[in-house]
């Protein structure tokens, strides 16, 4: 349905609400395994020309199976070596935003879902992920701070989230997410068992495999997509 890295790339962006760009050149430099964060220094992030500041995203255990998943052996990876990026394609760095945007579309297309501005670009999942964590009942200044959002005012003075701050609002938004992803799962099941068309059991087939093992929640508003199926 979609290649390995394009998916682990969806992974990434749906928990993280990382943009497109921040996926693409995630680097396994930026992992600190030990403190569970993903650090994106500000050449990397679309804040780094107004802030000096390293973004910090919690990493939950959807991101740490990814990351597992593709992590090196050791000694393998190294600052001027093509490895030294999470995401590649043919052992190479994906260059430029054209080349996951390719790779997205063909996914989509794989699905038989409409890709682009009347159908769904991969910043959708960015849009998702900051819906979803409102609906999640995440803090607004723990949203904001995981999604490199700029706090206004004095609350940048102010407002100071600790790391565990950060995790507790990762972990309380990761306990949601996954729990909407079984509720799709169990309504494309049930859509399947009762559908009578054979392009809808097709469409359902497609859906699915974008579900549990891409932990995404077709339900999502950004996404533009319904999954309530009785």
């Amino acid at each position: 349905m979609a290649a390995d890295h394009t998916k682990d790339m969806m992974i990434i962006a749906y928990n993280t609400g990382m943009r497109p760009g921040e996926v693409r050149k995630l680097r396994w430099s930026y992992i600190d395994w030990q403190g569970g964060f993903i650090e994106l220094p500000p050449e990397v992030t679309k804040e780094g020309a107004k802030s000096a500041e390293t973004k910090r995203i919690p990493i939950n255990h959807n991101v740490k199976a990814v990351l597992n998943k593709r992590r090196p052996s050791p000694g393998v990876v190294s600052d001027n070596h093509h490895e030294n990026y999470v995401f590649a394609y043919q052992g190479k760095p994906i260059k430029g935003a054209q080349g996951s945007r390719k790779s997205f579309k063909t996914a989509c297309e794989n699905a038989g879902l409409v890709y682009g501005e009347d159908g769904i670009i991969f910043h959708d999942f960015r849009r998702s992920v900051k819906t979803n964590m409102l609906t999640a009942g995440i803090q607004k200044e723990y949203r904001d701070k995981i999604l490199g959002h700029s706090l206004k005012g004095m609350d940048r003075h102010y407002i100071l989230p600790s790391e565990d701050n950060l995790k507790n609002a990762m972990d309380q938004y990761t306990d949601w997410l996954d729990s909407q992803v079984e509720a799709v799962w169990e309504n494309l099941d049930h859509f399947l068992d009762h559908a009578t068309k054979k392009g809808l059991k097709v469409l359902a087939k497609s859906l699915k495999l974008l579900v549990p093992p891409a932990r995404i929640e077709l339900a999502a508003h950004g996404l533009g997509i319904h999954c309530s199926i009785h």
